[in-house]
């Protein structure tokens, strides 16, 4: 169940996990950050910028807290495929890009600096 959760976890649009309940039903849901829904100009998503995924929980066709993290994996595979996730990971490389940018030039700054007060 761990391998699974972690799985999940790993999907660069997950924040994280959740337990749901509801009555003496357990089972899970998971919060979403859609950089495609938030970044409109990296393209649209089906996924309508949700912020929650659906709650799964224990039933009569899943009867094991495995098979209802498994149903969140594959529920938000569905939702948001393979294009949420190149747009997150496109997404997260332009913000490397910029903060290896803001370095690079806050370092050549302070090599001016020290240069100048030689």
């Amino acid at each position: 169940m761990q391998q699974e959760r972690r799985a999940i976890l790993e999907l660069p649009f997950v924040s994280g996990i959740l337990d749901a309940v509801h009555g003496k039903r357990g089972g899970f849901r998971v919060h979403l950050r859609c950089h495609t829904a938030q970044e409109h100009r990296l393209g649209n998503c089906e996924c309508g910028g949700l912020k929650q995924g659906v709650p799964v929980l224990v039933s009569s066709t899943r009867t094991t807290l495995l098979e209802c993290l498994q149903e969140v994996h594959n529920q938000v595979l569905r939702h948001h495929g393979p294009q949420c996730v190149a747009t997150s990971k496109a997404l997260q490389a332009e913000r490397m890009a910029q903060a290896n940018l803001l370095a690079t030039s806050q370092d050549a700054l302070c090599k001016m600096m020290y240069l100048s007060q030689a």
